[in-house]
């Protein structure tokens, strides 16, 4: 290719959830649900794909999640069954985006005559 920037392209991914049961009697059971997760991304995006920085793009982005539900379920063994629960969640992300877009040069450093 004739672009100017490095290839680059990466992400870094992870997580992971955990759930519990625990048995309250014969028709409760008490369920714990936690999950966690967090992405960062690198990526370089030349626009103009020319040799010159016309249109350069640099995105950095960085992102976690964590999430919490408690339910309470109830099961008498016949025909009367119900959930209740709450759930909590927190995220956070943000993205840098540098951008460089310049004047074009002249014709000459583009390769036109």
């Amino acid at each position: 290719t004739r672009s100017d920037q490095a290839p680059v392209n990466t992400t870094d991914s992870g997580g992971g959830a955990l759930t519990l049961r625990w048995l309250l009697g014969e028709d409760w059971t008490l369920k714990s649900i936690s999950a966690y997760r967090s992405s960062n991304s690198n990526m370089n995006i030349d626009v103009d794909t020319l040799p010159v920085s016309i249109a350069d793009n640099n995105l950095v982005y960085h992102s976690h999640q964590f999430s919490q539900e408690l339910q309470a379920l109830y099961d008498n063994g016949s025909d009367l069954h119900g959930v209740v629960g709450v759930y909590a969640f927190d995220g956070y992300a943000e993205g840098i985006n540098k951008y460089a877009l310049l004047a074009l040069p002249p014709y000459q450093q583009l390769g036109y005559s």
